[in-house]
């Protein structure tokens, strides 16, 4: 493992864009738990574990931005997640704000300036390009 796959603060970031993943999937309409799961599989061609996604769902679900309803696929009870009318609010901000410190990011590293801050304090640094 390199150093920087062992960097706490990557891992954050690898954690975070994890969450954004989820509930990007859940923006799309209602999925179980492993649903999402296999999405990520699919997409990343990489694992994420349960330990990651369930956590998020519940705390997603305590703050009201996720409903939670059983569903029967032939062979089992599924927990079905859907975002409420909160949670895509919340979503379509959340993703309107990520859009917009992409595409700083993005015109930075095509002019050259190389600085990238969020006001927030999560991504707050410079670097050489």
């Amino acid at each position: 493992m390199s150093s920087i796959d062992s960097d706490p603060l990557i891992g954050k970031f690898v954690r975070d864009f994890d969450r954004l993943f989820m509930l990007s999937v859940l923006y799309e309409g209602p999925i179980h738990g492993y649903g999402l799961m296999d999405r990520y599989r699919v997409v990343y061609n990489r694992e994420i574990v349960e330990g990651t996604v369930y956590p998020f769902l519940a705390v997603l679900r305590k703050k009201g931005l996720v409903s939670l309803s059983l569903a029967h696929d032939g062979v089992r009870e599924r927990k079905v997640y859907e975002l409420t009318v909160l949670g895509r609010v919340f979503c379509e901000a959340l993703f309107l704000r990520f859009q917009n410190v992409y595409a700083v990011a993005l015109e930075n590293s095509v002019s050259g300036v190389g600085v990238l801050s969020v006001d927030d304090g999560l991504l707050v640094g410079e670097f050489d390009v």
